[in-house]
């Protein structure tokens, strides 16, 4: 129950004089304003960073997928290589980024379903399976990419396939 709303409260203010009682109304308006615009701004800002770091993360994958053809057409050993550190780089920020979108809301302090946001509109923080969807999704390119690069690296006789056909 409201403070305000026990009778004992309203007995001290009803004490008070009128314009400090209408000072500490607007006080505490004021401070409930303050309070809805800090939330705000840290949803918007966590809301932000995901979007960033998701765009980094798929501009990342997009360019090794970019260089792939090239490397594998002229057999590039180096380029290979490069590849898949840089594809593994992507795929250990997706596990990273996949981690922190599973962890429980008591950790990083922002509920995960809080159904306030307009309909039509998309918030990041409030759609946890879709954000760890696109992270999974992102991770198996990379790893595609990494498995098709290393085909350049690796010899095929090398591989572990069957000699014969049976």
């Amino acid at each position: 129950m409201a403070l305000r709303r026990q009778k004992w409260v309203r007995w001290i203010v009803s004490w008070l004089p009128h314009r400090l009682t209408i000072a500490i109304r607007t006080l505490l308006r004021l401070q409930h304003l303050l309070i809805a615009k800090v939330r705000h701004r840290w949803r918007r800002s966590l809301q932000l960073r995901v979007v960033g770091t998701t765009l980094v993360i798929s501009a990342a994958v997009v360019a090794v997928l970019e260089e792939l053809p090239t490397v594998i057409e002229h057999e590039d050993v180096d380029g290979a290589r490069d590849l898949i550190k840089r594809a593994r780089a992507a795929q250990q920020a997706c596990l990273a980024r996949l981690d922190d979108v599973v962890r429980s809301e008591s950790e990083t302090g922002v509920p995960h379903a809080t159904g306030d946001t307009a309909p039509g509109r998309w918030d990041s923080s409030t759609q946890p399976v879709a954000l760890a969807l696109t992270y999974r999704h992102l991770g198996r390119i990379a790893a595609n990419a990494l498995n098709i690069a290393s085909s350049v690296v690796v010899p095929l006789d090398r591989l572990d396939y069957p000699s014969t056909l049976e």
